[in-house]
């Protein structure tokens, strides 16, 4: 098993990992909690998928998003899967905050400029979802706010709408919003997108 990514609770008292394995040629994921005052170790198994991310939504409760959909776990409860949201589609990008807010967007049809757009809160509620037909490069998400990167614009979608749509000088390979600004990045550098 290979180690994928690592979360710690807000309250510091459980460490989340997330690991990555093969058994009999399947891809498997499994999730340890661990206590941190006292080194009790629980451990889930999610067989034939890939784990991306975990967030932390309590001390308990976590989101462990996979190439087959979003997992949510309670690890004070004996039956620990709360839900499950699978994607029934290829994940192609996503994006996570440290909120626990999660964007993914999914390839339903094998064609690369018709894919599906869902936000999710950190109780792995589906807050919308919004069909997109352009060949998208990067996302990013605050809150239920995702930003959606395609050559030199971005279009920020809110409540499952699109609400506005800003444009960068250069070709970009990446977007992020700090504050109330979005930013581009490039091989060329850092730019602020602006209403064209």
């Amino acid at each position: 098993e290979y180690a994928v990514d690592l979360a710690l609770s807000d309250d510091g008292k459980t460490l989340f990992c997330g690991s990555i394995g093969a058994s009999g040629g399947e891809m498997y994921t499994k999730v340890y909690a661990l206590r941190v005052k006292d080194g009790e170790e629980k451990s889930y198994t999610l067989p034939s998928s890939s784990c991306i991310s975990i967030n932390t939504v309590s001390s308990d409760r976590f989101n462990v998003l996979t190439t087959d959909g979003l997992y949510v776990f309670d690890s004070s409860k004996d039956e620990m899967l709360i839900n499950n949201v699978p994607f029934n589609s290829k994940l192609i990008y996503w994006a996570s905050d440290s909120d626990g807010n999660i964007a993914a967007l999914t390839d339903n049809t094998g064609n690369i400029s018709e894919n599906t757009l869902r936000v999710f809160d950190a109780k792995a509620e589906e807050k919308y979802s919004l069909s997109i037909e352009d060949s998208i490069e990067d996302i990013f998400v605050k809150g239920e706010e995702a930003l959606l990167l395609y050559g030199d614009s971005v279009v920020a979608v809110k409540d499952g709408e699109i609400d506005r749509k800003l444009f960068f000088r250069n070709k970009a390979v990446g977007v992020v919003k700090a504050s109330r600004q979005i930013y581009c990045y490039s091989m060329g550098g850092v730019e602020k997108a602006k209403v064209q």
